[in-house]
């Protein structure tokens, strides 16, 4: 699966174009911290705000997250704190399903998991966990911090993100 792809499904989960896209299980205005783990492999803990606004937004949409334009819903049903999603996405004449669930275990904290499945078997999983850690600290809006990285504004994050997928590409 390319890049941008990976990207935008990534969205659904912890690599988004807006803090409310982070993850859609953000629902309280604050801090956010999101620990990854790719195929069993712990990512950089990303931490960003999220405002009242976007919070809100977050909580309205929580049952009908983006999807890729290369991908069909296959299911997705928000059950109480829990919501269950299947897609089926067509890259290069393959297609590859991501079957996932994200669940709010309180006000201040979420699990999702993504399992990505290339005919019957499972070729990667994401795990992510988050955590509210309080009220913003003085940073502009839509920013993350970064291990490594510092604070990046979002937009960049998605700028940067869309140049590797291109470059990828190639």
């Amino acid at each position: 699966m390319k890049p941008r792809v990976l990207f935008a499904l990534m969205g659904i989960v912890t690599l988004p174009a807006t803090a409310a896209e982070l993850s859609p299980y953000a629902t309280k205005a604050g801090q956010w911290e999101m620990t990854t783990r790719h195929n069993g492999q712990a990512l950089p803990v990303i931490r960003t705000c999220v405002d009242e606004e976007t919070a809100a937004k977050a909580e309205r949409n929580l049952a009908s997250s983006d999807v890729p334009s290369e991908c069909k819903v296959i299911s997705q049903k928000a059950t109480g704190a829990t919501t269950r999603f299947e897609y089926a996405c067509e890259e290069d004449g393959k297609t590859v399903h991501l079957r996932g669930q994200g669940r709010r275990v309180s006000e201040d904290a979420f699990e999702s998991r993504v399992e990505t499945l290339e005919g019957n078997q499972v070729v990667a999983i994401t795990e992510v966990s988050g955590r509210w850690l309080g009220q913003c600290p003085a940073q502009g809006k839509n920013t993350v911090d970064i291990p490594g990285m510092g604070q990046m504004d979002m937009d960049q994050l998605k700028r940067m993100a869309e140049e590797w997928g291109a470059g990828a590409e190639r």
